[in-house]
């Protein structure tokens, strides 16, 4: 995951390597799109063409480092000996600050190639007014010394110019030669002629050699910019991530925060309802008590003197079992309301004598608190014993 990471965050992963060869029927174009994966090596892209035109511009569409190859007639490719003063015998009296020199030392030579300055910027100038940034160059036949590691086993390497002589992994000669379209095989990978030195300047930036190097331009600035863009549009995409993850959460959290509210307004609405039903309660308590107060109900005088009275005009042939004073409606179940028979008391008991009985009777009917008297019940239990239930009305 972490070298996945780092080939994103990479800002030298993909490379397009351009060709420029001249000669006298003009100048033609070559392009490899290479990536770097880790230590991997993928040609991604190849094109070729005689002109830059639409078509190999497309190609470029992508922002990614430029390495450029020039071979041509504008070139000067010599070997010479390895010696104090042997760049002023390639240029003869010419001023040395005006050219740009490629080398590739072996023992006791240098296979040097030369160019004007001038001749170089030209074709600098033409990438980067395209937007793109040259991170590196490399111009004539010794560039592909680049590749002796990868081809020790070849006897001569190509590119569309030019033909290096090898032997046991060193150079033996050059010589100038014509496109013949032949191709190589490195490393599995096959590479027409005219990509070899597009492969070799690669190298050339990517692992450098000691014994192969450039004196050209310094491209410090350039990359310098290429990497300040870049970092700049990683840390926008990394902010514009970041906008949306922030959305997301703030979106999530809204989500969250609605749904809260919902159920504290449910709960807050069921709580006004419980207060309401506890406040109605309340009030239905408060009546009843109005109630029971007109009526003397809620007196406990009151009361006892009722009983008092029924239980002491009882005659010794009769006994009670119950008085029961506003007696429920309905038998009581938990979480129901409970109703009471109001101004209501019932008593029950035995009498052995029914003279005795309706004697006791009509002495209850004649107490004035009684409004109203109903036996309801009266059953012989046994011979002597007659059962009785009365109800009255206060």
């Amino acid at each position: 995951m972490l070298d996945k990471i780092k080939d994103i965050l990479s800002l030298e992963r993909r490379f397009y390597v351009v060709g420029i060869s001249n000669d006298e029927a003009g100048t033609s174009y070559s392009l490899l799109t290479v990536e770097l994966k880790g230590e991997e090596l993928k040609i991604e892209d190849r094109h070729a063409s005689n002109t830059m035109d639409d078509g190999f511009l497309n190609k470029l569409a992508k922002n990614c480092p430029v390495l450029l190859y020039v071979e041509g007639d504008n070139l000067i490719n010599k070997i010479v000996d390895n010696k104090v003063g042997y760049r002023n015998n390639l240029i003869f009296k010419a001023n040395p600050d005006d050219f740009y020199f490629y080398e590739y030392h072996q023992g006791d030579k240098v296979y040097a190639s030369v160019c004007r300055k001038t001749n170089i910027d030209l074709h600098v100038k033409a990438i980067e007014d395209l937007n793109l940034f040259v991170f590196h160059i490399a111009f004539g036949p010794f560039a592909m010394a680049n590749l002796l590691p990868l081809v020790k086993d070849f006897s001569e390497i190509q590119s569309k110019r030019y033909a290096l002589e090898l032997s046991e992994g060193q150079v033996i000669d050059f010589k100038e030669k014509k496109a013949s379209n032949g191709s190589y095989t490195i490393n599995g990978d096959t590479f027409l002629e005219v990509e070899i030195p597009l492969l070799a300047t690669f190298f050339s930036y990517k692992y450098p050699s000691e014994i192969v190097n450039g004196d050209t331009l310094d491209f410090s600035a350039s990359k310098s910019e290429f990497k300040f863009k870049k970092w700049f549009r990683v840390a926008g995409i990394f902010a514009l991530v970041f906008m949306m993850l922030s959305l997301f959460a703030s979106h999530f959290l809204n989500d969250h925060y609605q749904e809260q509210l919902t159920r504290k307004e449910e709960s807050y609405i069921r709580s006004q309802a419980k207060t309401a039903e506890i406040d109605r309660l309340r009030e239905e308590v408060a009546l009843k008590e109005r109630i029971l107060m007109e009526n003397r109900m809620n007196n406990k005088n009151f009361i006892t003197k009722y009983i008092s009275e029924i239980s002491n005009s009882v005659p010794n042939d009769i006994t009670l079992k119950t008085i029961s004073v506003f007696p429920e409606t309905k038998k009581i179940r938990p979480k129901e309301k409970i109703n009471f028979q109001s101004n209501t008391i019932i008593v029950e008991g035995e009498a052995l004598r029914d003279d005795a009985f309706n004697e006791w009777v009509k002495q209850l009917k004649s107490h004035e608190w009684i409004t109203a008297f109903e036996i309801t019940e009266y059953n012989q239990s046994d011979k002597r014993t007659n059962t009785f239930k009365i109800e009255t009305k206060i």
